[in-house]
């Protein structure tokens, strides 16, 4: 492993480890409406990754035509939620100009228009543009607001990208006043490590490898300090789920689980229709992105009729959302109709055409589906059964402006259909092994929201603080009853049956958790 080394999996799209930063651009330009021939030469100014350790803020994409003129930038924005924003400045495409959409890019298109909502201007050596915020970056700023640019070329008046880097942004609040200055600048001459020393090596090193590690406690450092200064007056922005031209955090393992059950619950509602219907879905996966096209079994032959519905998750947040809803029109009201936009979760195109798709999710045949119809085993029942005792209105939205009117439907309503119908789609289409798998991530979902300020961490760490207890009562029992130990207290009677019992029940306390755990979890550490 090499001290500092820049991977191309941290920048633009995520997903596809295999494309290097040539490909990333190139398929983020694309989804611009922007042909990326047009730029042949990119300049990257970043931080690098320390032994693996990366954290950027912002990043600064340089664009050159094939005479070497600065024509554009890109500013890949990072927070400290895990999220991105990728802004383009340059000029606009023609809309003759650009690329037709693939089946799986046709989603993305309708970000075309905002990529390019800015002013722009350039001349020799500088770029400056403005554009509309739209990202929540800060705590202390909100999501709305201007920024400003004034980049110098590197390249410029040499094309060997040797020049000094010298960027100023400024952040404007909607109301207008100045709100943030900052700048990044370089000093002295740069350094080209193919042609260090040994020791230019270490000395670089030894000068530097803290400002990378430091950059993400340093925020925290003045995020605390600003947040102190709220009772003079300062506001705090609670933290807004991302826009359809953002990119979601990373996954937790139950959310991708669920989105399996998710993606195969719309693909079946879809292929039960008797109506041409197209339904095009994009995932909030990071890792593993999915862009998938389900169609009705009447869309061949009635191509005229056929309509379409564009179905984007904007945030993984939906998935573990989803499952608390025991009606797929609520659901889908809740969370794409949301009163703040701050807490919208998923985005839907046509979305009177829902009903349609989920025509076969009334109430009735839910408040008929008693979970127990089609299982196989008392256990599995009895597994069934904690989750829809388990089950209540989804957790309050991040945005926590919302917060005077209780969101979601009531409990009592959850409670007269306790069973979903993606409930009902896993139990009667899915498999012994996928139903597991479901109910063990809605379970433990579900125990999260009730009893661990919906962290699955939190669960994980009382988990962990049981077992010590645990341990320490059966290591304490011995201590001070050796005897019982060796059995050499023997008592008849009733209490011949009963201490044994109490002793067993002590001495494998954590092993009797981990068994009731997996049980309730079905194997789900």
């Amino acid at each position: 492993m090499t001290w500092f080394n820049v991977e191309a999996e941290d920048y633009l799209t995520r997903g596809d480890p295999h494309a290097g930063l040539d490909g990333r651009l190139r398929t983020y330009l694309r989804s611009q409406g922007i042909d990326p021939a047009e730029y042949p030469m990119a300049y990257l100014v970043t931080a690098p990754r320390f032994l693996g350790y990366s954290f950027n803020p912002v990043s600064f994409w340089y664009l050159y035509d094939e005479g070497k003129q600065l024509k554009a930038m890109i500013l890949e924005v990072n927070n400290t939620f895990d999220e991105r924003r990728m802004y383009f400045l340059g000029q606009a495409p023609e809309p003759d100009r650009i690329p037709a959409s693939s089946p799986q890019q046709t989603i993305s298109k309708g970000d075309v228009g905002p990529a390019h909502d800015h002013a722009f201007e350039m001349s020799p050596g500088k770029l400056r543009a403005s554009w509309p915020k739209d990202f929540h970056v800060s705590p202390f700023n909100s999501r709305d607001g201007t920024y400003s640019l004034v980049a110098s070329d590197p390249s410029f008046p040499d094309t060997d990208g040797q020049g000094p880097v010298r960027n100023h942004i400024t952040l404007r609040s909607p109301q207008g006043p100045v709100t943030l200055v900052a700048s990044v600048f370089s000093e002295g001459p740069s350094l080209d490590p193919s042609n260090m020393t040994i020791w230019g090596s270490l000395r670089f090193v030894a000068m530097w490898w803290w400002v990378g590690l430091m950059t993400f406690p340093r925020i925290v450092r003045e995020a605390g300090k600003l947040f102190l200064k709220r009772r003079l007056g300062m506001r705090v922005y609670w933290r807004p789920e991302v826009r359809l031209n953002s990119i979601a955090r990373e996954e937790t393992l139950s959310e991708r689980t669920l989105e399996m059950f998710f993606r195969n619950f719309l693909e079946h509602k879809v292929a039960g229709l008797d109506i041409p219907i197209v339904v095009n879905y994009k995932a909030a996966l990071r890792n593993h992105p999915r862009t998938e096209t389900f169609s009705s079994p009447s869309v061949p032959s009635h191509p005229e009729d056929t309509e379409v519905v564009d179905v984007v998750v904007l945030t993984p947040v939906f998935y573990g959302r989803f499952v608390h809803y025991a009606h797929m029109m609520e659901a889908f009201s809740m969370e794409m109709l949301c009163p703040e936009e701050e807490n919208k979760t998923v985005s839907v195109s046509n979305p009177e055409l829902l009903p349609k798709i989920f025509a076969g999710s009334s109430d009735s045949q839910i408040g008929k589906y008693h979970g127990t119809q089609t299982l196989s085993g008392l256990l599995g029942t009895l597994r069934w059964m904690c989750l829809r005792a388990l089950r209540t209105h989804p957790p309050p939205p991040s945005y926590l402006a919302t917060i005077r009117q209780a969101s979601g439907p009531p409990k009592n309503d959850i409670r007269s259909f306790p069973f979903a119908p993606i409930d009902k789609f896993v139990d009667e289409k899915c498999n012994a092994e996928e139903a597991r798998a479901y109910r063990a991530a809605v379970t433990e979902l579900f125990l999260s929201n009730r009893f661990a300020l919906g962290d699955p961490g939190i669960l994980q760490a009382y988990d962990f603080v049981l077992r010590i207890i645990l341990l320490y009562i059966a290591a304490r029992h011995v201590a001070c009853h050796p005897s019982s130990v060796t059995g050499q207290m023997l008592t008849s009677g009733l209490r011949g049956f009963i201490d044994p019992a109490i002793m067993f029940c002590i001495y494998n306390g954590a092993n009797i958790w981990a068994s009731l755990k997996a049980a309730v979890l079905e194997g789900r550490s």
